[in-house]
């Protein structure tokens, strides 16, 4: 059933996420890609308030409208069949589709191989995530606590409601959210494809070097497999950025508004938008506003489509939650209302963290990695390099690359409207992203806000193609360091789970009449990902511990927690609507069911995964070394003919 589950899922993802939408773009006169970009932005746009809708005005119909919903989006695929085979065989929008399927196949091993989310910190958001989707998808009551200890408003809710407009087709199990949450993620590679004419001018568009340093980025997939809502946020704000460039290019009516649209959708997936919004808006306002014709009407055409967009959120949420709950909950408010010392100073300290790596400016602060489990000491460190910090997040060798060649290309560029535009807007973007956030941290801020940097980096590496050989070399030997630590290392420490021959997360014992959780033992791996695992299995881990409890004798300390276990398992109830009494108390990954290890630890995701990296390797390096020209050998000058002298 499961698996009927699942395919009906994939099929249903890239019709509802184009069809929809294509009907509203096919008619403009934009380039292929762009249409591939406006129909996916459109018709997440109609999935967000058709549920949103739903959720408000229709609770307990949602099963009927969602499918009702699906078979409409079959049906105008059906209709714009001849359009859409049409697109898709264009150039560019293939090469876009070819590379978005490549990597959904790519995510399958590491689908197949997380057991339990891990990295650094990295803790909750996944069920956060997950709690949310439930929330609209049952209409849950207004006054659960979110999984950290949050409150609904606390973050924005379009990527919710999309996971509830899929789950609500089939079924609420996580590994259907899995899937749903990684299609979505991975969408951000699509404008990617349409960036690289805008980075490099005056190059051919080269697609199989983007999709490969966009699989081998740590930070892009470590985000796509992860179920949260940043890399969605991405896509919108990418094409938000084409959009508006191209409209001043061509003096256009409809993509700057549409521009803005995108920036309003992609606030509504994550807040991190904040920063793209705050600048694109200041400087259509300061450099754009008073040359554009029929400016008044085109601003009014801006300020009511993006409040159609933002509007059901803000006005719902403060309704229900009053201004303050509203806007006080975001994390940002509340990690600045906590910070004591001085904004300046925090913003300082934050972006010189952000750009020199914790190894460098202050190692004994990765000591709060140390533990038993060597392998996932190792991961952590590699993982907090590569999601926070500003360089090294597109790559050991890209990162350095990627400036070199940001360098390079202004230098190159001409002196003009566009070339001022990025010269502005990366520093200020850099200088916003990071002081918009309320918190101080010594590892770096990059994964928060900075991410579309990030991935414009990426692109820029792919677009610059061809080099010569030598650099192109050291690019594939860094993109092999970048899949060994930031991928398959991520994925073989969160296919660790507890079996009769290992113990990687502690249970409850007794120490010297004390009670202890999360004991450590050799193997052990500690942190945040210990908190998942509890998290992941809570009410069958409070029954067990129960179990044990009811065998030990019965003093004021454990009867104190055994209270505390029944008064979890019952917040669970409350929180989760019962869906962990539904589902036998625990979360079932894709991986629990695909990724039982052999005695070597090796099974068939791990070989898969590495079957996919070689093909991937061998694949790219051809390529680059196809493209890559040879310097040119010093020739001597070809000697002179001796002409014989006239005799006169």
């Amino acid at each position: 059933m499961l698996w009927a589950q699942i395919v009906v899922t994939l099929l249903s993802l890239p019709i509802c996420c184009f069809a929809p939408g294509f009907v509203i773009v096919k008619g403009l006169r934009w380039r292929p890609l762009e249409k591939v970009c406006g129909a996916v932005a459109a018709s997440l746009l109609i999935l967000y308030l058709l549920t949103w809708a739903v959720f408000c005005l229709a609770p307990g119909a949602e099963t009927g409208i969602y499918r009702a919903a699906g078979c409409v989006a079959l049906a105008l695929a059906a209709w714009q069949w001849r359009e859409l085979r049409k697109l898709a065989l264009a150039f560019g929008a293939r090469q876009a589709f070819t590379g978005f399927a490549f990597l959904l196949l790519w995510s399958v091993p590491a689908l197949a191989m997380i057991r339990v989310y891990s990295g650094a910190g990295w803790g909750g958001d996944w069920l956060e995530h997950f709690q949310r989707t439930l929330f609209f998808l049952h209409h849950l009551p207004a006054n659960i606590e979110i999984a950290g200890g949050y409150i609904v408003p606390a973050r924005p809710p379009m990527m919710n409601l999309l996971g509830s407009f899929f789950l609500g087709q089939v079924s609420d199990r996580y590994e259907i959210f899995q899937v749903t949450f990684t299609f979505l993620n991975l969408l951000a590679f699509l404008p990617c494809c349409l960036m690289l004419r805008a980075v490099v001018k005056g190059r051919k568009s080269r697609y199989l070097p983007l999709v490969a340093l966009f699989a081998l980025n740590p930070m892009m997939m470590q985000n796509a497999w992860y179920p949260w809502t940043k890399l969605l946020a991405v896509f919108y704000i990418l094409f938000a950025i084409w959009l508006y460039l191209a409209g001043l290019r061509k003096n256009d009516r409809l993509r700057i508004p549409a521009a803005f649209v995108c920036l309003a959708a992609g606030l509504i997936v994550h807040y991190s938008a904040g920063p793209y919004v705050m600048f694109l808006g200041g400087h259509y306002l300061l450099r754009v506003f008073l040359k554009r014709p029929q400016k008044l009407r085109e601003l009014a055409t801006i300020v009511i489509c993006s409040g159609m967009v933002l509007a059901p959120w803000f006005g719902w949420s403060m309704k229900t939650y009053g201004v303050h709950g509203t806007v006080g909950s975001n994390t940002s408010v509340t990690s600045a209302q906590k910070y004591q010392g001085s904004t300046a100073a925090r913003i300082a300290g934050n972006i010189f963290n952000t750009i020199v790596p914790a190894i460098l400016h202050d190692p004994e602060s990765l000591s709060m990695f140390n533990q038993p489990n060597k392998w996932a000491e190792l991961r952590d460190n590699a993982f907090v390099l590569y999601q926070t910090n500003l360089i090294f997040a597109m790559g050991l060798i890209g990162g350095p690359v990627a400036l070199w060649l940001l360098y390079g290309a202004f230098r190159r560029a001409r002196a003009g409207p566009e070339r001022n535009f990025w010269l502005a807007f990366l520093p200020v973007i850099v200088l916003l992203g990071i002081g918009v956030v309320g918190e101080a941290d010594l590892m770096g801020l990059a994964h928060l806000t900075l991410m579309p940097i990030e991935a414009l980096g990426i692109t820029l590496i792919a677009a610059s193609f061809p080099w010569n050989r030598a650099l192109a070399a050291v690019l594939l030997v860094g993109c092999a360091l970048d899949f060994s630590l930031g991928i398959f290392l991520q994925e073989k420490v969160e296919s660790l789970q507890n079996s009769p021959q290992h113990t990687y997360f502690g249970g409850l014992s007794v120490e010297n009449n004390r009670l202890i959780t999360g004991a450590q033992g050799p193997e052990t791996i500690g942190g945040a990902a210990w908190l998942n695992w509890f998290w992941k299995s809570r009410d069958a881990i409070h029954k067990q511990w129960l179990e044990q409890l009811s065998h030990l004798p019965q003093g004021p300390g454990v009867m104190g927690f055994e209270r505390n276990l029944r008064e979890g398992m019952r917040a669970n109830q409350r929180n989760f609507g019962g869906w962990y009494e539904r589902h036998g108390g625990a979360v079932t990954f894709l991986g629990d069911w695909l990724s039982e290890p052999s005695a070597e630890g090796v099974n068939a995701p791990t070989i898969l995964a590495l079957l996919l990296f070689i093909g991937l390797m061998a694949r790219f390096g051809k390529e680059a070394m196809r493209l890559a020209p040879v310097a040119a050998p010093q020739m001597a000058p070809p000697p002179r003919k001796k002409v014989a002298a006239r005799r006169r």
